[in-house]
C-alpha cells in the first residue's frame, strides 16, 4: 500500500497535478515515516507550490534517514537557495556532488549558488560540468547565460538561451531572457517579440510585463507602455515601481497631473526619493517651481544627485 501511494504521487507530480501529488504523498510518509524517498518527492512537490520552508523540512527528514539520497541534498540546497540561504545551498551542492559526481544536479546547484554569489568564472565551470553530465539540462544553459549577460558577453548569452529552449520551447523564462539578450544587443524588435511569445505562454508573468513596458518605452509607443503597466499593476496592485513607470510616461507625454498623482501613490508605496525627483519635474511642468523645489531638496537630501543640481 505505501508503494502504492508513493508511485502514484510520483506519476501525479510528473503530470503536474501537484496537489494530488502532495496527498499522496504524505500518505506514503504516514504510512512508513522511515521512507526516504517519499519525502523527498514530497519536498520537491512543495517547492513546485512555493513552499520553501515545509520543503525544507521535509526534505530535511530525507537526508535524516537516508544521508546517501543525493536527490535530497540537491533539492535541500535549491530549497536553500530560494531563501537567499547561500552558504547552506552552497553546503548541500557539495554534499550532493560528492554523494554522486557524475550528477549534472548538483553541479547546477552550485553553479547557481556561485552565481547568486556573482562569482561567474566558477559559476561558468559548474554549469560546464553540469552540461558534461546532461547535455539536455535547459536549466544549465539558461544559468549559464546569466553569467554570460552579466559579464557583457551578449552574443554567447544568445547561443545558450536558444540551446535552453530547443529543450524546453514552452518555458516562458527563456523567452525572456533571449529578450534580455537581445536589447544587450540592441535588437529591440527581437526582444518585442519574444517578451510578447513570454506572455503568451504566461499570461501574469510580471517581469515579462515589465520588460516590454520599457521597450515600448524606449520605441516611443506610449500607449502600448502604458497598457503593459496597467496589466502588470492588476496582478502586482502594490508595486511601487509601476506608479512609477506610468509616472514617467506620463512626464513624456506631457500629463504632468497623471504623472503627479502616479508619483504620489508610488511615494505612498516606499517612499523612493526617485519618485519626489520625478514628481518635482511634474509640477515644473504644471507651473509649480516652489513645490518642484520643495520635492528637490527633499530627494536630494536622500541622495539623489540630480535632484542636488536642480536645488542650486
Amino acid at each position: 500500500n505505501v508503494e502504492a501511494w508513493y508511485n502514484r504521487g510520483t506519476l501525479q507530480a510528473q503530470l503536474g497535478r501537484l496537489p494530488e501529488a502532495l496527498r499522496d504523498l504524505t500518505r506514503a510518509t504516514e504510512l512508513d515515516p522511515a521512507f526516504a524517498a517519499a519525502w523527498n518527492n514530497r519536498g520537491q512537490v512543495l517547492l513546485r507550490q512555493g513552499k520553501t520552508g515545509e520543503a525544507e523540512l521535509s526534505l530535511t527528514r530525507a537526508t535524516e534517514l537516508d544521508p546517501a539520497l543525493s536527490a535530497a541534498w540537491y533539492n535541500r540546497g535549491e530549497a536553500y537557495l530560494l531563501q537567499h540561504r547561500l552558504e547552506e545551498a552552497g553546503e548541500d551542492a557539495e554534499r550532493a556532488i560528492a554523494l554522486a559526481p557524475e550528477s549534472a544536479e548538483g553541479h547546477l546547484l552550485q553553479g547557481m549558488v556561485w552565481a547568486r554569489q556573482q562569482k561567474w568564472v566558477q559559476a561558468q565551470s559548474a554549469f560546464n560540468q553540469a552540461l558534461q553530465s546532461n547535455p539536455k539540462l535547459a536549466m544549465a544553459y539558461s544559468w549559464r547565460a546569466t553569467t554570460w549577460l552579466a559579464t557583457s558577453q551578449a552574443a554567447r548569452a544568445l547561443q545558450d538561451i536558444n540551446s535552453a529552449l530547443e529543450i524546453q520551447p514552452q518555458q516562458a523564462q527563456f523567452y525572456l531572457q533571449r529578450a534580455q539578450a537581445a536589447i544587450a544587443l540592441k535588437d529591440l524588435t527581437t526582444a518585442l517579440k519574444d517578451c510578447t511569445r513570454a506572455l503568451q505562454l504566461q499570461p501574469k508573468y510580471t517581469a515579462a510585463l515589465q520588460l516590454r513596458a520599457d521597450i515600448y518605452r524606449r520605441q516611443g509607443q506610449w500607449s502600448q507602455a502604458l497598457a503593459d503597466l496597467e496589466r502588470w499593476q492588476q496582478v502586482a496592485p502594490d508595486q511601487a515601481q509601476i506608479r512609477l513607470n506610468q509616472g514617467i510616461v506620463y512626464l513624456t507625454l506631457k500629463q504632468p497631473k497623471q504623472a503627479q498623482a502616479a508619483f504620489t501613490q508610488a511615494l505612498a508605496l516606499d517612499g523612493n526619493a526617485l519618485s519626489l525627483y520625478y514628481r518635482g519635474h511634474a509640477h515644473l511642468q504644471q507651473n509649480q517651481a516652489h513645490l518642484a523645489h520643495k520635492d528637490w531638496q527633499q530627494a536630494c537630501e536622500q541622495g539623489v544627485q540630480a535632484a542636488c543640481a536642480l536645488t542650486k
